[in-house]
């Protein structure tokens, strides 16, 4: 059997943690309820800090990290800032959403953001921000800009979701000039693509040594 990449470790894993807390989240259990509004809580107040600054969202992102994606040194790995960013960004998303799981496979944000423009009407200022992520020089600028674009899926009626797992694997590859043109690519495809689920990127595409050695 082919082994599997690690993007796609990467995807199961970030897709296996929001998949928990929405399930959670949009239960009629109190108790599971409760607890997931806790912890959505504590991921919002993460977004844009560090990923080891808060020890409180240690266990629900890095718990049962995959062992194909390598840690090393002292500074987190673009794979950690990766699925760091896309589930604290699911948790603003996510927030007050009770009937709808803004967490859906095969959403990416091209397309997300291509549905957001054709229903706002206001097409020039959402393509501005998204291409201020798609061109961002540093992790810190993706997340400041896609944050306000998750702000502004989740207060579309109804909400437009996101496959976080994918997002993940696309920050990631945002992150080396290797990888980086082919998640461009797709999300300009996607953009235009509007109505129709993309394709996710072949990851096996870009050797995952040549991304880790271009850090």
């Amino acid at each position: 059997m082919k082994d599997r990449h690690p993007d796609d470790e990467l995807d199961d894993h970030v897709a296996g943690i929001v998949g928990r807390i929405q399930a959670d989240y949009l239960s009629d259990d109190r108790t599971r309820f409760a607890k997931s509004s806790a912890l959505l809580a504590r991921l919002r107040r993460a977004v844009g800090r560090e990923p080891g600054d808060d020890p409180a969202v240690w266990a629900p992102i890095f718990g049962g990290w995959p062992a194909s994606l390598p840690v090393y040194g002292d500074a987190p790995t673009p794979a950690e800032r990766a699925a760091f960013t896309a589930v604290t960004l699911y948790a603003v998303h996510q927030q007050s959403k009770r009937r709808d799981g803004m967490h859906k496979s095969g959403r990416s944000l091209g397309w997300a953001v291509g549905e957001l423009s054709r229903r706002s009407g206001t097409g020039d200022n959402v393509r501005r921000r998204f291409d201020m992520i798609a061109t961002a020089q540093s992790i810190d600028e993706i997340v400041y800009h896609a944050r306000g674009l998750v702000t502004q899926l989740r207060g579309a009626d109804p909400g437009i979701p996101l496959d976080y797992g994918l997002l993940a694997s696309h920050l990631r590859k945002l992150q080396y000039p290797a990888s980086a043109t082919t998640v461009r690519l797709r999300w300009g495809r996607d953009y235009y693509q509007t109505g129709r689920t993309p394709a996710k990127v072949d990851s096996t595409a870009i050797p995952l040594e040549i991304q880790e050695t271009a850090s």
